[in-house]
């Protein structure tokens, strides 16, 4: 399953290089500013996917940590922001509503 995976996650990187290749040259034969904007943000969109892949490839067949580990880490930064929030520090208060809170209160 996993050379079948990595397999599959090489060819899509090969397709979108390709694809990138295509939409340069494009970009080179035209001389609209719209259409130049345009191939632009579809290199850009392929060039994330193609980071995306790779990193996807790297990820291919390495194993997990255990849920353990994991429980236990996320376990010690909760503690740790409960323990600010109880302490007498403003800033500490704040940095915990920050972190619970990402976008402003309405």
């Amino acid at each position: 399953m996993t050379n079948q995976r990595r397999g599959a996650l090489t060819s899509q990187i090969r397709d979108t290089e390709a694809e990138e290749k295509k939409l340069v040259s494009r970009v080179l034969d035209t001389n609209n500013d719209t259409l130049v904007a345009a191939y632009e943000q579809q290199i850009y969109e392929s060039e994330a996917r193609k980071v995306e892949l790779k990193e996807q490839l790297e990820q291919c067949g390495r194993r997990l940590g255990s849920f353990g580990d994991a429980f236990r880490t996320a376990m010690i930064f909760f503690a740790s922001h409960c323990k600010n929030w109880i302490s007498d520090s403003w800033d500490l208060k704040q940095m915990v509503l920050k972190l619970v809170f990402v976008n402003r209160l309405e």
